[in-house]
Parts: structure tokens; sequence; C-alpha cells
């Protein structure tokens, strides 16, 4: 038993250096739509009447079509760009982490003023945001890249 403590200190180096054990959001995210909310989305067109169908499945397609990238700096600040089928918008603002809720403050959208916060939780190096939409909730999910 005596290289126990030695196996303690590499499992505990491996855990960090490989992500297991990130404490800090700062780095490079991809986001995604929440699978399930795309499947409610598309069985909601097929309950669509017929002369509004087009308009319906050109939303979902745009969100299954999103490409949205998010920078988290060590500065508490952020940048993000989110890509659609009708343009780009771009976001500029800060971040603030207290236990594992994450709150995202956006300052300017599209190089105008624009505040609005979304608060959500880092687990596991995840970032997800859920907010109630009507009677719905939607998870923007934030994958490092």
């Amino acid at each position: 038993m005596r290289f126990a403590p030695h196996a303690v200190v590499v499992l505990t180096l491996c855990l960090f250096s490989c992500g297991g054990g990130k404490s800090t959001p700062e780095g490079k995210y991809k986001l995604e739509i929440d699978p399930a909310m795309i499947a409610e989305m598309e069985a909601e067109v097929a309950k669509t009447p017929e002369a509004m169908r087009p308009m319906v499945q050109g939303m979902v397609d745009a969100f299954k079509n999103m490409d949205g990238r998010f920078e988290l700096k060590g500065d508490n600040t952020f940048t993000a760009s989110m890509t659609m089928p009708d343009g780009e918008t771009t976001m500029k603002g800060t971040w603030k982490l207290e236990g594992d809720q994450i709150t995202m403050t956006s300052t300017h959208q599209d190089g105008e003023e624009k505040v609005e916060s979304k608060t959500g939780t880092f687990k596991n190096g995840q970032i997800v945001i859920a907010e109630k939409q009507g009677d719905k909730t939607v998870r923007m999910i934030l994958n490092p890249e």
C-alpha cells in the first residue's frame, strides 16, 4: 500500500487535465438545440393546417440548421455568433459562475447595446440554459468544441 498516495495524486491530476473535473467554463463552445425540442416541433408541423405547413417547417429547419459558437474568456467576458439561414447575429457580454449556476449577460447584439441575461448550469464541462417560453421549456446546450 506504499504506492497508494501516489496513485491518488496521479488520478487527481488525470481527472483535472482530462477535463473530467473542469471547474471553470472558460473555453469555446458549440450550441446545440435540445433534440427533444426539435422532435416536438417536427410533430407540430404534421398538425399544422396545410396552408401554414411550409412556414412552420421553415422555422423548424432554421432551428435545425442554426450554428452557434460561444467563447467564454478568462476575464469573465464572452463573444458569440449565431448563423441561421436568414443571416448572422453576433453578441458580446459577461459571464459569472456561482457554484454550478452560470449567468451570461449579453451587453451588445450586432453592435447595438442590448442587455439580456440567461442563467443555466455548468456541469461536466457543459452549459445548459433552460427557459420557459409559453407552455414549453426551451433548452440550449453549449458543448465544448
